[in-house]
């Protein structure tokens, strides 16, 4: 009944219009015994691809840019992947199911290769992270209580001008209504939290490390604190303390949450640097949004952006979208039970660098006014990444993992790279 009732919501118009490979995802939602099949377990794994035989995972923000691309490769590369139960907020012109039938369609050929087999695993939840309990239907969360092995959060507010108010609460109560829920899965085995590297940067020193790091705000200082400043989307230096915006600010209160609070569940913190296009997967070049430093580099390139108060020597680190989506597929694989939590800083400035004038030399080659200040700050100071985590990490795999995940900084070729991300912004951001 619940999935001929998910079928009319969307107009029995779905993926490739096979009514029938959707039914199945939803009518054997509760049947693991579905998720392996025997080609599957006849195909030669690797121990990565092993871990994730016969689990489900739960992702939130898996429509966004680093999600799809995460959800791409654990169905490309994890054949025995049982399902991928997806956290979406429905809109009032969308359901999740028609959300979720978007995102396959219109993601510039990510999901390309793959088919209603791979398709059939992907189940959208209802829900918003921040409500309690993520808004979801108790039969719902039942079942994800008994079937997730592996919780992704990756769901979060980028948005660099939101007020504090709504940064702290996408970004803070999200990350804690997520925690309470996570704290009732019966099987869970890794909890991953998307931050981002630039959360820790202070004046003091140019090196981050992989550890946790005082928060800007403390809890009991949050009620105080939103009475006074949440309705700012540019609080004062003085309470920001180094973060530049509402987004870094909120994103490192949640990180020291995540770690002061998780308990007992196997827990990592993934904290990339600027995501850019990717460099293996699908193919080099892709990419399908304009963030920020997308939007820079063609604007230079175009000649709409002439000046730039920076310096030309200041270290840009750059992390392709599919290294971050394969550390983080690893990164599960190694979290255990402990008080401490396990810290990945996907970045390349502290393995391969490369200068914001290499970048823009490159990018220019080959083909905002609004945000001077911030331009302004980040083109005028570098932090370098101590990745020894990452590196131990990557060190463990054997050949075929590492050949399978590829996030190794050290083999990025600058002068490729930026090359192809010019060509995958023309190809697939600039159509006009």
């Amino acid at each position: 009944m619940i999935a001929m009732q998910l079928m009319v919501k969307c107009n029995r118009r779905l993926l490739f219009n096979r009514n029938k490979s959707f039914y199945n995802a939803y009518s054997n939602m509760r049947s693991p015994s579905h998720c392996v099949t025997e080609d599957d377990l006849n195909k030669k794994t690797s121990s990565i691809v092993d871990f994730y035989n016969g689990k489900s995972i739960f992702i939130t923000g898996g429509t966004g840019f680093l999600g799809k691309m995460y959800i791409r490769n654990i169905l490309h590369r994890c054949p025995g992947i049982c399902k991928i139960y997806m956290l979406i907020r429905p809109t009032s012109k969308n359901s999740v199911e028609s959300r979720l039938e978007d995102m396959i369609k219109n993601s510039m050929n990510l999901f390309e290769g793959l088919n209603e087999n791979h398709f059939m695993k992907l189940v959208p939840i209802e829900g918003d992270v921040t409500a309690p309990n993520l808004g979801i239907h108790p039969d719902k969360k039942r079942l994800l209580q008994e079937q997730v092995s592996i919780i992704v959060h990756s769901a979060a507010t980028l948005d660099i001008n939101a007020t504090l108010r709504e940064a702290y609460h996408v970004n803070v109560i999200g990350t804690e209504n997520l925690l309470a829920v996570a704290k009732d899965m019966k099987k869970l085995h890794a909890f991953l939290h998307l931050s981002t590297f630039y959360c820790c940067m202070t004046n003091e020193k140019n090196a981050i490390e992989e550890k946790v790091y005082s928060p800007p705000l403390y809890v009991k200082d949050v009620p105080k604190t939103l009475e006074k400043y949440g309705h700012m989307r540019f609080p004062p230096q003085s309470l920001l303390k180094n973060k530049q915006n509402t987004y870094i600010f909120t994103k490192a209160i949640s990180e020291y949450l995540v770690s002061s609070t998780h308990g007992d569940i196997p827990t990592a913190i993934i904290r990339p640097s600027l995501i850019g296009c990717s460099n293996k997967d699908p193919y080099k070049g892709w990419i399908d949004v304009f963030n920020i430093h997308s939007f820079i580099l063609t604007a230079i390139s175009n000649g709409f952006l002439r000046i730039l108060n920076i310096n030309k020597n200041t270290v840009w680190d750059f992390i392709p979208v599919d290294y971050v989506a394969n550390l983080m597929i690893l990164a599960a694989t190694k979290c255990k039970k402990s008080t401490q939590v396990d810290i990945y800083n996907c970045a390349s400035s502290g393995i391969n660098p490369v200068t914001i004038l290499s970048a823009c030399s490159i990018f220019i080659s080959d083909f905002v006014t609004n945000k001077k200040n911030q331009i302004k700050f980040f083109g005028g100071h570098s932090w370098k990444a101590k990745s020894d985590h990452v590196t131990s990490l990557i060190n463990s795999l054997s050949d075929e993992d590492r050949k399978k995940f590829p996030c190794d900084p050290s083999d990025i070729d600058w002068v490729e790279y930026f090359r192809e991300y010019s060509k995958g912004i023309r190809n697939y951001l600039s159509k006009n």
